[in-house]
């Protein structure tokens, strides 16, 4: 059951209205009040030029010594900035290592996929290639039958690493390593 409040509803409202009305005249002064605080240190910093009078040599000191002084606010601006991008950075990584420590970092949703090892070799081999037949090296009872097992063995096994070698040399042909590794696939399939 819901507790009974000590303030009805209306004077809840009125209490409301009262605050947000304070906060907004605190923000209004908070305002004005960095607007001075601006202003103030601009004159301080910055103050007004008096160019009435001045020679061109003076003037150009002036320009140098203005030049000077935004090249020393430039460096401080990016020191600072370099500063804030460390920061932050390391406040990134201490806030992972904290939820890593609590153990509330969000972990995926991993499912479970099931291969075969024909899926397995497709990935490697191209689509012209036979499937592999695995069952095909279990004993068999004749021994005629075991010949041509294993010439159908042997052929789909050149097959496959004919497969995966072209595959290599789709890969090297990126690298910088090019021609080591097409003497070496030249040298394999001069042995099958």
């Amino acid at each position: 059951k819901k507790a009974k409040s000590k303030f009805s509803a209306t004077r809840r409202l009125l209490l409301k209205s009262k605050l947000l009305k304070k906060a907004e005249s605190l923000l209004v002064k908070e305002k004005e009040q960095k607007e001075v605080e601006r202003e103030n240190t601009l004159r301080e910093r910055a103050p007004p030029l008096n160019l009435s009078g001045l020679s061109v040599q003076e003037l150009q000191e002036l320009c140098r010594d203005l030049h000077h002084k935004i090249d020393i606010v430039d460096e401080a601006r990016y020191d600072l900035n370099i500063k804030v991008t460390r920061n932050e950075a390391e406040i990134l990584s201490l806030t992972q290592k904290i939820y890593e420590l609590k153990g509330k970092m969000k972990r995926p949703n991993l499912r479970r996929v099931k291969k075969s090892a024909d899926a397995m070799l497709g990935s490697f081999t191209d689509t012209r290639v036979m499937k592999a037949d695995f069952k095909a090296n279990l004993k068999t009872v004749k021994k005629e039958e075991e010949k041509v097992t294993l010439q159908l063995t042997l052929t789909r096994l050149a097959a496959v690493v004919q497969a995966v070698l072209s595959a290599h040399l789709l890969r090297c042909a990126v690298s910088e390593e090019t021609g080591y590794f097409r003497n070496q696939v030249i040298s394999l399939k001069a042995r099958l």
